[in-house]
């Protein structure tokens, strides 16, 4: 009897409208990657980009250096990079050049705050550098200095006469270059004060109804070049 050697399979249909992924095709699209076409050129802009990252960080003296491995078997390759880092410069001490007296003893009050940083004994780190620079124009700029910026303070390091990788770190604060019709004048930075502070409520040009009159009513009044009293 046929019927005997017949043994029912159901076979489930994949849903089209909500799949269910497999862990082979989830792991796949989701957590893998698509291959990479080597590039040559990207490949040493990497090491170049790597020996400047040292050269911020203070290693000076840094090398790095790639080496491709080719797979004879498959279509891939290895790249490595070997980085020797050498010995960091630090700062030794700091010197202050400005010969602007406010600018010096506001920055001086400045190195006197708990959350100052001190410079030296840190690495000759650039981008740290860069963020000192940031935070002392921001101090200058709430102390009334208007216009000082981060452009205003610049660093110079002096290795001469030094061993064991140290260097003599110079602040030096510049004036500001304004321009005045078609010239620059440079001028020296000074704290600002607020002499009159005037408040404009309103567009009277696209105010309904009589802005004089309603004024009155709320026991205000308007004095010239419509600004409140």
């Amino acid at each position: 009897n046929g019927d005997s050697l017949y043994y029912e399979k159901i076979i489930p249909l994949k849903d089209t409208v909500n799949p269910r992924k497999f862990f082979r095709e989830w792991f796949k699209y989701k957590i893998g990657e698509p291959p990479v076409v080597f590039d040559s050129a990207s490949f040493s802009r990497s090491i170049k980009q790597l020996n400047s990252h040292l050269n911020r960080k203070g290693y000076y003296f840094g090398k790095v250096t790639g080496d491709i491995d080719t797979n004879m078997r498959k279509p891939k390759i290895t790249a490595k990079y070997l980085v020797e880092t050498g010995k960091p410069y630090y700062i030794d001490s700091l010197i202050i050049d400005c010969e602007n007296p406010g600018v010096k003893q506001d920055y001086d009050n400045y190195r006197k705050k708990s959350y100052h940083q001190n410079l030296v004994g840190e690495k000759l780190d650039s981008d740290l550098l860069s963020s000192y620079k940031s935070k002392v124009a921001k101090y200058m700029r709430d102390n009334g200095y208007y216009g000082f910026s981060p452009a205003h303070v610049l660093f110079n390091a002096d290795s001469t006469g030094k061993d064991s990788m140290r260097v003599d770190l110079t602040i030096a604060f510049t004036d500001r270059f304004i321009k005045d019709s078609d010239q620059t004048i440079k001028k020296k930075h000074a704290v600002y004060h607020v002499r009159k502070v005037y408040f404009h409520l309103a567009d009277t040009l696209y105010y309904q109804g009589n802005f004089k009159y309603d004024l009155s009513q709320k026991g205000l009044s308007v004095i010239e070049n419509n600004y409140l009293n």
